[in-house]
């Protein structure tokens, strides 16, 4: 038993002083989104000012990847045709009121859909779901975001095509993000 403790202490010494020592881990962001309603003659951004949460400010320098993420919510479809759902992103808290402006953007990129909802109907988002409809060119936007940008954007959910009306509630974007020193 004896030399059990030593063995475990003279492994312990042996992996600190080898510099093994744990220097990653992951953070995961919350962002509640403003409930709303979208149309396709007005809508309004969402935006996301990651530099006021505390545990993004207390690890922005170490984020390394984005390792998982999802637009969470409910969204009621308001019209008897069905619709399919995109959300657009910029790189800075915006103020387009219109999907022309957001389109007229050279900096929007979309990050997310198509999301399909049958006339009439209210469906909620799940995470899995959710996490499947980010494009590569939505990732690589919010992680660059994240690391190299201030951390402050704004989403703008949209109808893929057409006329389209449509609610927004209980909205969350959450965020996991790799972090290492």
């Amino acid at each position: 038993m004896k030399s059990l403790r030593w063995l475990i202490l003279g492994l312990g010494i042996g992996i600190l002083a080898s510099g093994c020592i744990l220097t990653s881990g992951q953070i995961q962001i919350n962002f509640d989104l403003d409930d709303g309603n979208v149309t396709s003659t007005g809508f309004v951004g969402m935006p996301v000012r990651l530099s006021e949460e505390e545990e993004y400010n207390d690890h922005k320098d170490d984020i390394k990847n984005l390792s998982d993420l999802a637009l969470l919510g409910k969204i009621k479809n308001n019209s008897i045709s069905p619709l399919d759902v995109e959300v657009w992103f910029t790189p800075n808290i915006t103020a387009h009121t219109t999907e022309a402006q957001l389109m007229g953007d050279a900096t929007a990129v979309k990050i997310w859909g198509q999301f399909h909802i049958g006339s009439n109907q209210m469906v909620q988002i799940d995470w899995n779901e959710s996490a499947a409809l980010f494009t590569k060119a939505g990732k690589d936007a919010l992680l660059k975001e994240a690391k190299d940008g201030d951390g402050d954007f704004s989403l703008y959910a949209i109808g893929s095509s057409g006329t389209y009306d449509f609610d927004i509630s209980n909205g969350a974007l959450v965020l996991v993000l790799d972090a290492g020193i």
